[in-house]
């Protein structure tokens, strides 16, 4: 009987890291979509300004007036997520620190844990495992999908396990910057 409540206990605690493992991958793919939208728009009112270049006598007023706009847009943005991260790294203004540098990245690293712990329990040991047979498809999916929404992929994944001495740890900082970034 505590045997079969200890494989409950853990097939739900498989399904609450599962479910938080995603439901932190969806926030984090949230964030660079916002950010990626922003940049589009930036990117967009700078375009116009490139055009406005081209017509002669307003279109250099207006041409700098869009990308000092596109330039103060981009660079307001970057400054707030600064004060931002260091009002959380320091606790000021009420800031949650629990959203600090260090606890996302220790957040980011457990994640990625979890995706290699995941890795394991599907029975994938190599690179020859996560190709695409029919045999595997069920079990190389889901965790090819959880790389993917890391921000990397699971061919520089797996790149990274048979190029370098020190494989996992590798795999590890890879997920883990590739959360970062974009952000």
């Amino acid at each position: 009987m505590a045997r079969l409540e200890a494989i409950a206990g853990s097939d739900q605690q498989e399904t609450v890291r599962s479910y938080e493992l995603g439901s932190k991958l969806q926030e984090i793919n949230q964030k660079r979509k916002a950010h990626g939208g922003n940049q589009i728009f930036t990117s967009l009112i700078s375009i116009a300004g490139d055009i406005a270049a081209f017509f002669p006598a307003d279109g250099g007023i207006t041409a700098a007036s869009l990308k000092g706009t596109a330039a103060a847009i981009s660079g307001g943005l970057a400054a707030g997520k600064f004060i931002q991260q260091q009002s959380r790294n320091n606790g000021l203004f009420g800031a949650d620190t629990n959203r600090s540098s260090t606890a996302k990245h220790q957040e980011y690293v457990q994640h990625a844990k979890s995706i290699y712990l995941i890795l394991a329990q599907a029975g994938l040991k190599d690179k020859e495992d996560m190709s695409l047979e029919a045999s595997h498809i069920d079990r190389i999916v889901p965790v090819e999908s959880m790389i993917n929404a890391t921000g990397a992929s699971a061919k520089s994944v797996t790149t990274q396990a048979t190029a370098i001495k020190n494989p996992k740890k590798n795999q590890v900082k890879l997920l883990v910057n590739s959360m970062k970034k974009g952000r």
